[in-house]
């Protein structure tokens, strides 16, 4: 939520007076960079000057009457800040457009657990194994926690003899959201769940292939594959209640289509 609406602190700050602006601790040094506006940007619970009214972020489209998706269309509206971390770096260096040209697509499959709907919109790595077979892409995991890196293990080693393995964890690089956005926009593809992770790519205009389940959050509407709130996304949903086979399939067949459209591309530039 705090992802998706702070786009329109510039319009709240337009209105006159001193914005106080709340987050969660890990999109502190985020919101400070990208959203100048706010005069202050606080940790939600923390103790921070009195204010004389206080607004939720979600409820800012209505205090702003903002009525169509044209309003809501402000993307990019992040970016990362400063350097990326050295480990970082290390495991997701920046593009050599001399080299290989495969896509590099980092995958989220679960959000946060205690979130009311986590049973209907994560799941495992096991359940996005059809889409490591798909040729001419690096694997990157933008997952946290014990659970992400015991699900990763099987996967890493089946290959101990490759050169790389599988999927690269770059979680436990992550100290803050600042460090994902730059593991972001060093990725061709994001691919996720309803999770920050999907909000943080479409905020930042990177294109990120959506797993919504059979009732979505309101957010992303019914019957359609895209979202005015996030213009680089593309939504794959489930036709029944916890069918997420077809939906991996529909996001490994695109994700065929932009391997096959990229690797041209790298080959056009090579041969000029």
């Amino acid at each position: 939520d705090q992802l998706q609406f702070a786009r329109f602190i510039p319009r709240v700050k337009a209105l006159g007076g001193t914005v106080v602006l709340g987050c969660n601790s890990g999109l502190v040094s985020l919101f400070k960079e990208n959203f100048p506006d706010a005069d202050e940007v606080v940790v939600v619970g923390e103790p921070f000057a009195d204010v004389d009214l206080q607004l939720p972020l979600m409820s800012v489209p209505h205090v702003l009457r903002l009525r169509n998706a044209l309003d809501a269309k402000l993307v990019p509206y992040v970016r990362a800040h400063g350097d990326a971390a050295s480990p970082l770096r290390h495991a997701l260096p920046e593009r050599d457009h001399r080299g290989s040209r495969a896509l590099r697509v980092g995958l989220a499959w679960a959000g946060q657990p205690k979130h009311l709907n986590d049973r209907n919109r994560s799941l495992t790595l096991e359940t996005l194994r059809p889409l490591l077979n798909v040729p001419g892409v690096e694997w990157f995991s933008l997952q946290k926690g014990e659970t992400a890196e015991a699900q990763l293990e099987p996967f890493n080693n089946i290959s101990e003899q490759q050169a790389q393995p599988t999927v690269t964890a770059l979680g436990p690089l992550f100290s803050d959201f600042n460090d994902t956005a730059h593991a972001v926009a060093r990725l061709d593809v994001v691919i996720s769940v309803d999770t920050s992770v999907a909000h943080l790519a479409g905020a930042m205009g990177v294109p990120v292939l959506m797993l919504i389940p059979f009732v979505p959050d309101w957010r992303w509407q019914v019957n359609r594959g895209d979202s005015p709130w996030y213009p680089t996304a593309r939504l794959f949903r489930q036709t029944e209640p916890g069918g997420w086979i077809a939906v991996v399939e529909g996001v490994a067949g695109h994700l065929r289509e932009l391997g096959a459209i990229s690797a041209r591309a790298h080959s056009a530039t090579r041969a000029a």
